[in-house]
């Protein structure tokens, strides 16, 4: 029944983007007629193309994208976003003009899609019992940065809107509007890229657990703080409107209302990463057509896709939702609130009971189901993003997104080395943490990209700046993170990477499971094909404590783990 019902959700949301865009499409030949009727002219409507014909080209140009960032990281060591990116420039309407800017637009629905994406991983990420233990000096250092960085990064903005093109037009309260905001993207950072290096170096150590614990708590604290200064800086640019103690409130009430709605979400997508085939003997009776070539290729490895195709279903549903509550009740939900809410509460559930002695680790289930999807969402967000940035003006604007990396790499010294001696750190810890916290990915460009679609008066020029900072400190961050975890001395790079299928070390999978009594055996197991594995396939080398299930104490339990290559 759920994958009936997952298909049904599945096709609705095709649907609903085909008539979003179909919409848009419409508007604008509809414009294009109006002007030609009122100017009297006879000249040809050229309207945009057939949705499928602009979403193929979208298409061939994202494999494009994942082909060329593949062979810069190869030749150059280049992160590859950098070269998703590139490719999305040279192929938008500013170089190769594959699309123009009126079909980039109605794509809209694909940024909807990575944005639900890049919000479930960060909340991912965010694993209690991993931060736990240093949770006292993460805290204390994540309120320094926090403080320190609204503070002098809305001053040095301020002060620096004179030179900048796009805000020496503003009015000062709207100059300090996007001053709050560009603090908060600021302060933004990139779990994914931390993991990864310090998957890299096998760094391990209290230096490289207090980084990632800082990383991952930055996330919830930008995009709570970034819901607030978005909708303050909005009342700056509405003549209309007024910043009162009742507006504060309303947008307060969003917020919450979001935690709320990202909790709901959190129990309907358990429901997904539970659905394992435990009714496959059904299925296979009723309907062995459908059992032999549907249903065990889905068991037999292609649970995760489902999985994650799944959460990304939801996930877009949360934007039409708000984008709804928006039009019909002038509700504003915090979209990337939500969708990181649900991801925490999925990934600190309790390991769940779903038979006999049988339990699931969802926070796996979900790693697994989002690393599945992962590499086609990022090349479709970052090449989107390439493709829509003006970079016509990228000359004007190159020296004062040098400013503003300065500026962050200075602050983020003052913020870390205070952070660290109000933690009690070490001295070493804290003159080189802030080189780890420069690299910047999925969010910062999520809430620039927020920012480009909300304020049209300076959001092309502004986007174009702020993604030439992330571009400098995803190729500058990597080599700084190294670096600093070389210094301190936590990096192990003799064993990193081993079990990576490199050659270094075999690979393993483990199965798991267990009985109790004196007449469940293996053996009773095996011969009535019952048997039933907790999870997909675990890396030996992988298989931490968190990954593995409650196994039961007592008398009468045995337990058996098995390994195969």
């Amino acid at each position: 029944f759920f994958f009936f019902f997952f298909c049904i959700c599945c096709c609705c949301c095709l649907c609903l983007c085909l008539m979003e865009s179909t919409t848009g499409s419409a508007v604008v030949v509809a414009s294009t007629e109006h002007v030609d009727d009122v100017g009297g002219g006879h000249g040809n409507t050229v309207a945009s193309p057939p949705n499928a014909v602009f979403f193929f080209t979208f298409a061939l140009i994202c494999v494009a994208s994942y082909v060329v960032g593949k062979k810069l990281r190869d030749l150059f060591e280049f992160p590859l976003v950098t070269g998703y990116l590139i490719t999305g420039i040279i192929c938008g309407p500013y170089v190769l003009e594959m699309m123009s800017a009126d079909e980039v637009s109605h794509l809209a629905f694909v940024f909807d899609v990575c944005l639900a994406y890049i919000a479930f991983s960060a909340g991912a990420e965010i694993f209690l019992p991993e931060i736990k233990p240093l949770i006292r000096s993460i805290a204390k250092i994540s309120v320094v940065q926090t403080i320190i960085f609204m503070v002098l990064g809305v001053i040095s903005t301020y002060f620096f809107s004179s030179q900048t093109p796009f805000m020496s037009s503003l009015d000062t309260k709207q100059k300090i509007g996007v001053s709050l905001m560009t603090a908060v993207i600021m302060i933004a950072r990139s779990p994914s890229s931390c993991i990864a290096i310090i998957n890299e170096l096998g760094a391990k150590g209290p230096f490289v657990q207090t980084v990632l614990g800082v990383t991952i708590i930055s996330d919830i604290v930008v995009l709570v703080l970034f819901a607030v200064t978005f909708g303050i800086t909005k009342v700056f640019f509405d003549a209309s409107a007024v910043l009162s103690g009742e507006f504060v409130a309303i947008l307060l009430g969003e917020v919450f209302l979001s935690f709320i709605i990202g909790y709901i979400l959190s129990k309907i997508i358990k429901r997904i990463l539970k659905s394992n085939g435990e009714r496959a003997e059904k299925v296979a009776k009723k309907f062995p057509y459908f059992y032999i070539n549907w249903w065990l290729p889905y068991l037999r490895g292609r649970a995760p896709l489902f999985r994650g195709i799944g959460m990304l279903t939801f996930g877009y549903l949360v934007f039409y939702v708000a984008e709804l509550m928006h039009v019909h009740l002038d509700l504003g939900l915090e979209t990337l609130l939500t969708c990181m809410t649900s991801g925490y509460f999925i990934v600190n559930t309790p390991k769940v009971r779903v038979g006999p002695h049988l339990y699931l680790n969802l926070r796996h289930r979900m790693h697994l189901a989002l690393d599945t999807i992962g590499a086609i969402i990022y090349v479709a967000f970052f090449t989107l993003i390439g493709l829509g940035l003006n970079i016509s003006i990228i000359p004007d604007v190159f020296s004062i997104a040098i400013y503003f990396f300065v500026v962050r790499l200075v602050i983020m010294y003052i913020s870390s080395a205070l952070g660290g001696w109000w933690g009690r750190n070490p001295s070493i810890h804290n003159n080189n943490s802030y080189l780890t916290y420069m690299t910047q990915a999925g969010v910062a460009l999520a809430l620039t990209e927020s920012i480009k679609q909300e304020f049209s008066e300076f959001g092309d020029d502004y986007a174009t700046t702020i993604i030439a900072v992330i571009v400098i400190g995803q190729i500058l961050g990597p080599m700084m993170f190294k670096f600093a975890v070389r210094r301190v001395g936590e990096a192990n790079d003799t064993n990193a990477g081993k079990g990576e299928g490199d050659g270094k070390a075999p690979q393993f999978s483990l199965h798991v499971w267990w009985w109790e009594g004196e007449e469940e055996t293996p053996e009773d197991t095996e011969e009535d094909g019952n048997v039933t594995f907790v999870d997909e396939s675990v890396r030996i080398e992988e298989a931490a404590d968190d990954q593995l299930p409650n196994i039961p104490e007592g008398e009468g339990v045995e337990v058996v783990v098995t390994g195969t290559d």
